[in-house]
């Protein structure tokens, strides 16, 4: 393991450049998986129950907010695989969730300089009353 670890590529935090781009990732979101997660570590019933959703605010089926931070972090750890790791993190000063994720929505990760965002295009299943 130990020998593993050290053939791993390493980015030193000063080789980034203020202002330095990249976009990663493109994660399917399925209605299986937002049952699973919510039923686990947010169990409420509009990341539960399709039909009880659809009287939510959300107008239906939708994702967890935590559950798309892990999505997020799931698509970051894919692309340091393949570009270089991390050493850690220190954490995070804000995290806000926009918009609603549902099931059919493609993620993907837009680093913008100095730390990352999960976006998403419009969804085709949002409630438009």
């Amino acid at each position: 393991m130990a020998d593993a670890a050290s053939e791993l590529k390493y980015i030193p935090f000063e080789s980034f450049e203020v202002g330095q781009k990249q976009n990663f990732g493109a994660y399917e979101v399925t209605e299986e998986e937002i049952i699973e997660f919510a039923t686990k570590y947010d169990a409420q019933f509009f990341h539960l129950d399709h039909e009880a959703a659809k009287d939510s605010l959300f107008g239906g089926l939708c994702a967890s907010g935590w559950h798309t931070c892990a999505m997020t972090m799931s698509m970051m750890v894919d692309n340091m695989d393949l570009h270089g790791r991390s050493l850690g993190s220190p954490g995070i000063d804000s995290l806000r969730w926009l918009r609603p994720v549902y099931p059919g929505d493609v993620l993907s990760v837009a680093d913008g300089g100095f730390g990352y965002g999960s976006f998403k295009e419009p969804s085709k299943h949002r409630r438009s009353d």
